[in-house]
């Protein structure tokens, strides 16, 4: 049986949840080691931590939330991780934020 991690990651206006997925792809690998496929809209730049990415059209909708560090109200979008497991390369999945911190093995309990 595979087993992966999958991150979706939809840049905004204000805040680069590419870069924050790339970061957290590498502590995948040091803390879990499986491999990490991001779900995104636009190729990352070189030297990126994926093993795998997987090209969708900009989800519409998602929605406003105010974040307080950046004292803002922006948009959100969110409304397509319900394809995630038609979407995985994997048998397995594990499904993350992008700005979820993994610093232990921790999760490896669930997989």
């Amino acid at each position: 049986m595979t087993t992966g991690a999958l991150i979706f990651a939809f840049n905004n206006e204000h805040i680069d949840y590419v870069a924050m997925a790339n970061w957290s792809a590498a502590n995948i690998h040091r803390h879990l080691n499986i491999p990490v496929c991001l779900v995104t809209d636009k190729e990352p730049t070189a030297g990126h931590n994926f093993d795998q990415i997987i090209l969708v059209d900009h989800p519409t909708g998602g929605g406003i939330r105010h974040f307080a560090d950046i004292g803002q109200s922006v948009t959100w979008h969110n409304t397509n991780r319900t394809d995630a497991y038609f979407l995985t390369p994997w048998d397995q999945t594990l499904v993350l934020d992008a700005d979820y911190v993994v610093t232990s093995n921790q999760l490896k309990t669930v997989l």
